[in-house]
């Protein structure tokens, strides 16, 4: 059964790492039940991008807005996020666009799908942290 990559519905990384999993597991759950969900995530194509974490207090906003919304989102204190140049991109966002996936066999497949941010150009209505 093919997929068409454009219907995939990609489940938010809370689904992912729900509260169960920072809690202590019972001693009744064995090892392989705990190990069951791949966590992990990929980056097709890396070229130029880095993982960072938000450690200071600077706004910092994610370069695409969520869909239905007319404003661009808060990277928050903490949050794991990609960047490329200035391009910083929250995990929901580089998730939806492809720029991450949770395909582990995505090499398989192709980069197709995968769309490149940096050639849309930054959006002219996006906040500028330093103003605030």
């Amino acid at each position: 059964m093919s997929r068409d990559p454009d219907k995939l519905i990609i489940p938010d990384l809370r689904s992912l790492f729900s509260a169960q999993d920072t809690q202590k597991p019972a001693e009744s759950t064995s090892a392989a039940s705990r190990t069951d969900v791949d966590r992990r995530l990929y980056v097709p194509r890396p070229e130029g991008w880095s993982v960072q974490i938000q450690k200071d207090g600077v706004r910092e906003y994610c370069h695409e807005k969520t869909p239905g919304e007319d404003h661009f989102h808060l990277i928050v204190m903490g949050e794991v996020y990609l960047q490329r140049g200035d391009i910083k991109l929250c995990l929901n966002c580089a998730l939806r666009l492809g720029v991450l996936t949770l395909d582990r066999q995505f090499w398989v497949r192709g980069e197709s799908s995968v769309r490149d941010v940096t050639s849309s150009g930054p959006p002219t209505e996006r906040p500028n942290a330093a103003e605030e």
